[in-house]
């Protein structure tokens, strides 16, 4: 048989992973095998080997090499109203199109995870300390180009929008057809907290 090629074996090595992740969205990580993305990706299970040392590496490289919307570097002057619509465009592309919507089910909903120390809880925690750096420099430069209030307690918000972007990630992918109303709804209240503040989310307000 002949040997492939770079090029062929890069093809195949990316099949494996696209099975993959098809796999492991319908079964669940936990149920996934081998011979299932195998069968998925047409190879066979030597090949997989050849390119993983098994089903938690294959996992990995997903987890690795796939960067999520809420990741993506965005530019140090955007704007806030800029700013502000990229991250609504970059939560719908989350649970809409296909690879960010899938690494998204993967990270939230198919992961069975257990320990901290596992793959899914560490990629999930990246997610989160990218989105809320990403949040939190976006609303400082809102802050200094004087876009929202001087007073703005930031962490404070950035915990309310964690919290919110969480539980809209998971209902968005539980009900997709629902997902740009859900996604409009929540991001609008956002803007109308952090440009009407209540008082507990000003650092003037702290203690009263």
């Amino acid at each position: 048989m002949a040997r492939k090629t770079p090029e062929e074996a890069a093809l195949t090595r990316q099949r494996i992973l696209d099975a993959a992740v098809e796999v492991f969205v319908h079964d669940g990580i936990a149920s996934a095998t081998l011979e299932q993305v195998a069968r998925q990706a047409g190879v066979s299970r030597g090949a997989i080997y050849w390119h993983f040392k098994g089903k938690q590496d294959l996992l990995q490289s997903i987890l690795d090499e796939q960067a999520h919307p809420l990741e993506c570097a965005v530019p140090a002057d955007i704007g806030f109203q800029a700013g502000w619509q990229r991250l609504r465009e970059d939560l719908g592309e989350s649970v809409s199109a296909d690879a960010p919507r899938r690494l998204t089910e993967i990270i939230l909903h198919k992961s069975e995870r257990r320990a901290a120390s596992e793959p899914i809880p560490l990629r999930l925690e990246q997610l989160r300390e990218c989105f809320m750096r990403r949040l939190q420099r976006l609303l400082t430069d809102a802050v200094a180009n004087g876009e929202l209030a001087a007073e703005l307690d930031i962490p404070a918000i950035g915990e309310v929008f964690q919290g919110c972007v969480g539980g809209l990630l998971f209902e968005c992918l539980q009900r997709p057809g629902a997902a740009a109303r859900k996604i409009a709804a929540t991001l609008d209240t956002l803007l109308y907290l952090l440009e009407n503040p209540p008082a507990h989310l000003l650092l003037a307000g702290r203690g009263q």
